[in-house]
C-alpha cells in the first residue's frame, strides 16, 4: 500500500525522545489527542547524532524490547514538517508494533523514526542538557513512573 495515498486525513506518531513532550511537538506542528504507548519490537539508545558533535536519543528493531512513548494525531499534510525535523532518522510504519490502552479506528496510518546510522556514542558527542530535560520534562508531565520507564529502558546511559 502506498501510504501516501491513504485516505486518512490524520496520521499519528509515536515519539520515544524529544516527540515525548507536547510542547516540542508544538515547535513543528499542532498535534491532536495524545496519548502513553509503548512500542514492542524497538530498542532505544543513545546514539552518535549526524553532526558527531553530540548524542540524540534512537530506536532500532529489537524482537525482544519494549519501550514507552507518545502518541499523537497528527494532520496527513504536516507529516512532511515532522520529516524535516527528524531528517537523521528514517520514517516507519510501525500499526502492528503498537501497545495502547485505547481503542483507535481499526484503519489508521501510525510512524515512527527509526535511527539512520547507528553509531555508539562516545566523550566526542556527549549529552546536551536542554536535551535531555525536554525529554524528562516531557516524561514527567506523564508522571514519574513514566520517567523511570523511559530511563531504564534506554540503553547507553554509560558511554560518555
Amino acid at each position: 500500500m502506498n501510504f501516501l495515498r491513504s485516505k486518512n486525513r490524520f496520521w499519528y506518531i509515536f515519539g520515544y525522545g524529544s516527540l515525548i513532550n507536547p510542547e516540542s511537538i508544538l515547535t513543528t506542528a499542532k498535534f491532536y489527542n495524545f496519548h502513553i504507548a509503548k512500542l514492542k519490537g524497538f530498542a532505544r539508545s543513545w546514539y552518535k547524532g549526524s553532526s558527531g558533535k553530540t548524542s540524540v536519543v534512537g530506536i532500532e528493531a529489537s524482537s525482544d524490547s519494549v519501550i514507552n512513548g507518545s502518541l499523537f494525531k497528527i494532520l496527513k499534510s504536516d507529516l512532511i514538517l515532522f520529516d524535516n525535523r527528524e531528517r537523521s532518522y528514517d520514517r516507519v510504519r510501525i500499526n502492528e508494533f503498537l501497545e495502547l490502552d485505547i481503542d483507535l479506528a481499526s484503519s489508521f496510518d501510525c510512524f515512527t523514526y527509526v535511527i539512520k546510522k547507528s553509531e555508539a556514542p562516545d566523550s566526542k558527542a556527549p549529552l546536551q542538557l536542554t536535551y535531555i530535560d525536554v525529554i524528562i520534562s516531557g516524561c514527567l508531565r506523564i508522571g514519574v513512573d513514566f520517567a523511570r520507564e523511559f530511563i531504564e529502558t534506554t540503553h547507553s546511559w554509560d558511554s560518555f
